[in-house]
């Protein structure tokens, strides 16, 4: 690729020098960037799925830049098999971006002198959410110890003969996530990426990307390249996260698993039933995407019901136009008042309404009269009047 193509001219990568001779760890965050070509299109890395084959197919069909997997650093720096066994490159696999995981300085670095001269960068991961890493003391739990990340990356920048990055998962307040990144970029990181999600949000936990908030990522920190990671679906995702996000580039992993090709937008290199599927879920995510762009309970609103005023996490199911605080306000409204005025009903259905509760009403009307004189009857038949419980009973008489 392109990207590639920039490499070779400038000679290369790992420690390498680019224009004029200079060390691409010397270069600032920018030279640096525009050395391996200025990437767009970045294959993420992904345990068990972003190896040397998979790398060279997302190559192939438009990826500029690919991570490896993420290695354990302590087995990477303390075995050799494992290291055999984990890390393969060869030359077209370039630029290429080594991640480790790991809280110990020393042994993050001795992780990365093993692969200085075959990449043209060196990892960290703060952004794994996994339990994991969770027991390990690495990813994304490590993201609000300030102190100790601002040692790990000084500790690789000054001893490693490659740049360093580091990507990211979002923090729960804003403001803890720019300094997070102040604290690494003034550590000497080259280039950040971002996940646009915290580390809470995973599996069954997922929540939309959140692409303003890399926004605020990239504008605080002009002098550096940012990566966005987070929300891609489909080949049409990429301009739309450029554009709302203004990073210099975007990640994907899962689906470039799903389709290798996704850089390519490619949909003529994939089996007929594959393209079928991911065309299906391109039409449901956009009928999704139009959804939420009509839906607008995330800004401040008046509870159709208790007239309390603020985010409603609920709206009228049938014209999405009156908003709730809860469900029990929902039900009250709709049952008092809203059921005859919901906009979203249409005047067939409004009368159909009408039919049936005046048929209703008809009904009720008509046992009680039935009841009525069913009860008179039985009282006559009786001789006078019954007493309670002896309705339609005959009074005994003397001798029976």
């Amino acid at each position: 690729g392109s990207a590639i193509d920039a490499m070779a001219d400038s000679g290369g990568g790992g420690g390498g020098g680019g224009a004029g001779g200079k060390r691409t760890k010397d270069m600032t965050p920018w030279e640096f960037y525009e050395h391996i070509g200025s990437p767009k299109l970045v294959c993420a890395p992904m345990v068990n799925a972003s190896e040397l084959p998979f790398r060279m197919l997302t190559r192939r069909y438009g990826a500029d830049l690919c991570y490896t997997p993420m290695f354990h650093s302590r087995l990477f720096s303390e075995d050799a098999a494992y290291r055999a066994m984990a890390f393969t490159t060869c030359p077209e696999d370039r630029p290429l971006f080594v991640q480790f995981c790991g809280n110990e300085p020393a042994t993050l670095v001795a992780a990365g002198r093993h692969v200085q001269d075959r990449c043209d960068a060196v990892d960290l991961n703060l952004g794994c959410p996994q339990g994991i890493a969770k027991r390990g003391h690495y990813g994304s739990f490590l993201l609000e110890e300030w102190d100790l990340l601002r040692d790990i990356v000084s500790a690789m920048v000054r001893e490693l003969d490659v740049p360093v990055t580091v990507k990211i998962r979002l923090l729960p307040r804003m403001e803890d996530t720019l300094q997070l990144c102040r604290v690494l970029l003034g550590a000497g990181a080259k280039l950040l990426t971002v996940h646009g999600r915290t580390r809470e949000e995973k599996k069954d936990k997922v929540r939309a990307c959140r692409w303003h908030e890399i926004a605020q990522v990239r504008a605080a920190f002009p002098d550096v390249p940012v990566f966005a990671n987070g929300g891609i679906e489909f080949y049409g995702d990429i301009p739309r996260c450029l554009k709302a996000t203004g990073c210099d580039g975007v990640m994907s992993s899962e689906a470039l698993l799903e389709n290798p090709a996704l850089f390519a937008d490619n949909k003529r290199l994939l089996r007929p039933a594959a393209a079928a599927a991911i065309e299906a879920r391109r039409r449901l995510f956009a009928e999704r995407e139009a959804q939420r762009d009509k839906d607008t309970r995330l800004t401040a609103k008046k509870c159709g019901n208790c007239g309390k005023v603020g985010v409603m996490p609920r709206a009228c199911r049938k014209c999405h136009a009156v908003f709730y605080c809860n469900k029990k306000c929902y039900l009250k409204h709709w049952k008092s008042v809203h059921k005859e005025q919901c906009p979203g009903k249409s005047a067939a259905c409004r009368e159909e309404e009408a039919r049936k509760r005046k048929r209703t009403r008809d009904a009720i009307n008509a046992a009680a009269s039935g009841a009525g004189g069913a009860g008179g009857a039985a009282a006559t038949d009786a001789g006078g009047p019954a007493r309670e419980g002896e309705v339609g009973e005959r009074r005994p008489r003397r001798g029976d």
